[in-house]
């Protein structure tokens, strides 16, 4: 049943019952007036006729004479009884007393104890009465009146019901014209929640902008117009740069005020008719019909340079930047999706390029469906035996050997060739394979480690884990295990993370680098210098030594800035006791400079690509940088 019926039916119900009490009380309440009345009457009436009687009445023939006479309308329907004081008999008054009345003598014997008022109302049989009785002056007689009430009572129902009818009548009209109010007021604020709820559905709660679900929308209404009438149109994703950074240092407050700002910003530079939209985190969306290439182009310049300029909070400037990824219609897809994932596709082009924005071209988007293809495939590539270890020495700078190597992971596909982990270990961790590969790479070092001391060749192996890893609070359990198994010492074992994998869970990262600490591995933080370091952790971890990140070494020699940098790392990790390794050493130049700035180890193609395990003691054996092997009696021997 629809609200508005209800609301009338209760409405009426309600009416209906308060009429109904009504009517009762006001029955009650007339009802007793009516009798009141037809008493009073009575009793004037009667007290009327003594009156007559006074001087007429010697004896009592005259009386019933005079009685008789009498022609009152009033007493009609009455019966009249004159009754003897003294000893409780009625007198006979022929025709008027009417003595077919019901047990005469039962109701005067009542009457009789009713001398007080001289009116009244008396239920007899079920039945209302009502009396008056007066003394005759001079005689022992009294004049007793008995009225039934049943017209009166009539003629108040009578007279109530046509009452109640028009009050109901009027109630009911009230009842339904306040019921149709209150309705389409409860109809008009339902109206503006649903409005609201729809509004929340599909706009983001921060900055009020379409989400995702609207955009989708609206893509696709665009989508049909441009089928009906030839048009193009073009499709944004903009992402901040190092948003994150924003949020670390200065708090989610200002991240979520620098997010309201982007917003209005890039609303005020576009069209009335374009959609902006937010995707969650810092990342934008922006449609623009009937727009071509050069039009896109224009845009995005015109939301660059809008962004560009410093966002002022709380006293400070803070400058953003962005990178947009441009998808077109027909050009680059022909449904939404297809659009948003090639304009994200390019937008992540434009990050790595730093050029601001990009347009999507298929051949920036080669691994595309290669990348579908990875997925189903690396599963049983681990179980296959298609995976296998490289390793790239790390050389000491003061004894100018190598001591140690890192165990870097390779997928030898059986059709695509030699795959580089940075195309297929993003794939495990969106997948659910790292754990998997995690173990695979942990047994085969581990045994690779082992088979190198059985043959006198004593190298540290260093294991990359991934940040997915840190979840696993048995992982130092699990280690040790490996390593009871093989019997290998822990010190052989070094286990690489990198700095920005540690921040995004530092509590979990000590918990467990403390525990791999006091079974004797080694610790190393790789890629130091890119995420956000801290002295405040760096002096609680122990850690053995700080990896610099190559992006730092490589452009050393040309920008002096990165040479500062590198210079003020090692010396940080020397004055709090901790190692420095080198790594993206691609040139003597690079290996001369981070050895005359203090560097303990150095790692890089200049020194070796990674070499599988059969190749790098080939390299140990030929190279500058080999390692001496220790025979069974300790003296030195050369790899063959």
């Amino acid at each position: 049943m629809p609200t508005r019926t209800r609301l009338l039916v209760s409405f009426v119900a309600i009416a209906l019952l308060v009429l109904t009490v009504f009517g009762i009380m006001a029955y009650r309440i007339a009802n007793e007036s009516a009798l009141l009345r037809e008493a009073m009457a009575m009793q004037a009436t009667v007290d009327e006729i003594a009156g007559q009687m006074t001087s007429a009445l010697q004896v009592l023939p005259p009386a019933l004479d005079t009685l008789r006479g009498l022609r009152l309308p009033y007493l009609q329907h009455a019966r009249l009884f004159l009754v003897h004081t003294a000893d409780g008999k009625s007198v006979p008054l022929g025709g008027l007393e009417r003595d077919q009345f019901p047990d005469k003598g039962k109701l005067l014997a009542q009457l009789a104890n009713t001398a007080q008022p001289a009116s009244g109302q008396l239920l007899y049989r079920n039945l209302q009465y009502t009396w008056a009785s007066v003394f005759i002056p001079g005689t022992d007689l009294r004049l007793t009146v008995v009225h039934p009430s049943i017209d009166v009572e009539f003629a108040t129902l009578r007279s109530l019901g046509m009452r109640m009818l028009i009050t109901a009548g009027i109630v009911i009209w009230i009842a339904v014209w306040g019921a149709l109010i209150i309705t389409a007021l409860l109809t008009k604020h339902l109206n503006k929640q649903n409005a609201r709820l729809v509004h929340q559905a599909l706009h983001d709660d921060l900055t009020d902008l379409p989400n995702r679900n609207l955009l989708y929308d609206r893509i696709e209404q665009a989508l049909h117009r441009c089928h009906r009438e030839g048009q193009s149109l073009a499709l944004f994703i903009m992402d901040l740069d190092r948003f994150k950074e924003v949020n670390d240092t200065l708090g989610h407050h200002f991240g979520d005020h620098v997010l309201q700002q982007v917003g209005k910003r890039i609303s005020a530079t576009l069209r009335e008719t374009d959609t902006v939209a937010r995707l969650g985190g810092d990342e934008f969306a922006v449609l623009i019909p009937d727009a071509h290439m050069q039009d896109a182009q224009s845009c995005a310049e015109k939301l660059l340079a809008t962004l560009d300029v410093a966002i002022p909070i709380n006293g400070m400037s803070l400058s953003v930047k962005t990178s947009i990824g441009i998808a077109l219609y027909p050009q680059h897809g022909g449904d939404a999706e297809s659009l948003l994932q090639h304009a994200d596709v390019a937008m992540y082009q434009a990050k790595r390029s730093g050029s601001g924005f990009n347009i999507y071209a298929q051949d920036q988007d080669p691994h595309s469906l290669r990348r579908l293809t990875l997925i189903g495939e690396l599963r049983e590539a681990i179980a296959a035996g298609q995976l296998e270890l490289h390793y790239q020495p790390k050389v000491n700078l003061k004894q100018q050997r190598t001591h140690d190597v890192e165990a870097l992971v390779r997928w030898q596909h059986p059709t695509l060739g030699l795959i580089l982990p940075e195309e297929f270990v993003p794939l495990a961790e969106q997948n659910g394979l790292i754990a998997g590969l995690t173990d695979w790479v942990l047994h085969t070092a581990v045994k690779q480690c082992c088979d190198w001391r059985a043959r006198g060749i004593c190298l540290r192996v260093a294991v990359n884990l991934s940040a997915h890893s840190l979840h696993d609070l048995n992982l130092p359990d699990y280690i040790a295990a490996i390593l009871k198994a093989a019997d290998l010492p822990a010190s052989q074992i070094t286990i690489e993370l990198t700095e920005s994998a540690m921040m995004s869970d530092l509590a979990r990262a000590m918990d467990i680098f403390e525990r791999l600490a006091a079974m004797g591995i080694r610790l190393s933080i790789d890629d130091f210098g890119t995420g956000l370091s801290s002295l405040s952790y760096l002096k609680r971890l122990p850690v053995n030594e700080l990896k610099i990140d190559k992006s730092f070494v490589i452009d050393m020699a040309e920008d002096e800035n990165n040479a500062v940098i590198v210079r003020s790392i090692i010396d940080l990790a020397h004055n709090i006791g901790r190692e420095v390794v080198a790594e993206g050493v691609q040139d003597r130049d690079a290996l001369q400079l981070v050895e005359m700035l203090g560097a303990d180890t150095a790692q890089g193609y200049y020194i070796s690509r990674p070499r599988s395990a059969a190749d790098l003691e080939t390299w140990l054996h030929d190279s500058e940088w080999g390692l001496r092997v220790q025979g069974p009696r300790g003296d030195t021997l050369h790899l063959v």
